[in-house]
């Protein structure tokens, strides 16, 4: 099974973790986050490059633009790239560095190491990307056989706020309980077909309930 990193996760292309001085005033850095929105990873991974080189960028800015580069070479598929960034002193201890070295992992396979980054720390209600850390967990421990763990997880998403997040959650939930052979126990984590599902969901819903299950 080869493990695809981010699937569902955004590009949040905001500047709210950056502390002074703001790299959102350094040009290469703007360029970087547009090139990041169009998918052009070796363009967004130079311009963060020539940003870390801006004269007089204190510690917690190169912190910022590191990040960024680093989930650059996740999303862009080189995990050792990324790897090599998060071993960078100007990481130690950043909370999202966790999430991150978790996707590179399991990124090249070491699935049992991600799980292990993916721990409560990295999935406390705090955290920075605690829901898409949770669902990264549960499909590595699916992948690993730890299908109860799994579960546990995806249980604690789906009482999150989020109704995307929930409505995720469930349809998850459906499908390791459909390949657990519980059906009876899946139907009733189906969520109605007024929910909002993207067309694979609903077609994983549908498939879920059985004929004459609504009348």
């Amino acid at each position: 099974m080869r493990f695809r990193p981010l699937l569902v996760l955004p590009l949040v292309i905001s500047l709210a973790t950056a502390a002074a001085p703001k790299p959102d005033a350094i040009q290469a850095f703007r360029d970087g986050l547009d090139a990041m929105s169009a998918r052009l990873w070796e363009v967004a991974a130079t311009r963060f490059q020539i940003a870390l080189a801006t004269p007089e960028l204190d510690a917690a800015g190169k912190q910022a633009i590191l990040l960024r580069l680093v989930e650059t070479h996740v999303r862009a598929g080189e995990p050792e790239e990324a790897l090599k960034l998060l071993a960078d002193p100007a990481l130690a201890g950043t909370p999202e560095a966790p999430f991150w070295k978790a996707q590179a992992m399991a990124a090249l396979g070491n699935y049992s190491e991600a799980v292990a980054l993916l721990d409560a720390k990295a999935t406390a209600t705090d955290a920075p990307f605690r829901c898409e850390a949770l669902f990264t967990r549960a499909t590595l421990q699916q992948a690993l056989g730890d299908l109860s763990n799994a579960l546990e997880a995806l249980r604690i998403l789906e009482k999150e706020k989020d109704p995307s997040v929930q409505l995720r959650a469930k349809m998850e939930i459906t499908s390791i309980l459909l390949d657990q052979g519980k059906a009876s126990e899946a139907l009733l984590s189906v969520p109605p077909f007024n929910a909002k599902m993207t067309p694979l969901q609903n077609a994983r819903g549908g498939k879920s309930r059985k004929p004459g299950a609504d009348d």
